[in-house]
């Protein structure tokens, strides 16, 4: 029977009047890549800063490995599994690739165990293996600033892989990528999938980028969600045609 990784009901945030996020109810199962996507101002941002806990709940709830994690701090839903990466790069600019997989290696640790933490040889095998599938083996001794915008997305992606999420969200992760990148982007997002059990949200606006990731998708209007289901029942979808597909 499959497990389910994340679940939301009845998940709504108001600002004031706004509802923003209102009444969403999904299911991530166990290793499955799920695709968030909708228009602009359709609540992308907010329905994921509601599952890392960066924004308190208005109403409903969120269960995660089932157990109810909605008035969870965001710091103590990274600790059990929920890891983001965030559209703009969070990576230590002057600190080298490795060193920067070294801090995200230890992100689960309290800061004793960060200070005085020796690498183990499997984190240090998983960290040879993730800088070998996002091509950055190479660059292991670069300074990440160095590094192309492509590369530091995908630096950021592999950083927040060796934290051992249960639960990865990944928001625009192609976002400023030149089409070769996006495609390195698919590979290293296969790659990643094939050699973990994690579940993944993606967030993103390319829907050729979608297609070639996820089969399951969610598509947001207006903080509501209009349709799910795989991509042909998503772009048959009349709704979302004109919403979103066609930009109406």
């Amino acid at each position: 029977m499959t497990s389910i990784t994340l679940e939301t009901t009845n998940l709504t945030k108001k600002f004031g009047k706004f509802t923003a996020v209102d009444d969403v109810n999904m299911r991530i199962n166990s290793g499955e890549t799920r695709a968030l996507i909708g228009p602009n101002g359709a609540g992308k941002t907010t329905f994921q800063n509601l599952i890392s806990g960066d924004l308190p709940v208005t109403e409903g709830s969120i269960t995660f490995d089932g157990k109810d994690i909605t008035s969870l701090s965001s710091y103590k839903r990274a600790r059990v599994g929920i890891i983001r990466k965030y559209q703009e790069n969070h990576i230590y600019e002057s600190e080298t690739v490795l060193q920067n997989m070294r801090i995200a290696s230890r992100g689960r640790n309290s800061i004793p165990e960060l200070m005085s933490a020796r690498d183990k040889s499997d984190i240090q095998d998983q960290t040879i293996e993730l800088l070998e599938i996002a091509n950055l083996r190479t660059e292991q001794d670069t300074t990440a600033t160095n590094l192309s915008h492509g590369e530091q997305q995908w630096l950021e992606i592999i950083m927040c892989v060796i934290a051992d999420p249960t639960l990865l969200i990944l928001d625009e992760p192609t976002s400023g990528m030149s089409v070769g990148e996006t495609n390195d982007t698919v590979q290293l997002i296969d790659k990643i999938k094939k050699s973990t059990d994690l579940s993944l949200l993606v967030v993103e606006h390319d829907m050729e980028f979608i297609k070639k990731v996820s089969n399951n998708i969610t598509v947001l209007h207006r903080g509501s969600v209009i349709a799910e289901g795989n991509i042909k029942q998503v772009e048959n979808n009349e709704r979302v045609r004109k919403v979103y597909l066609e930009g109406g």
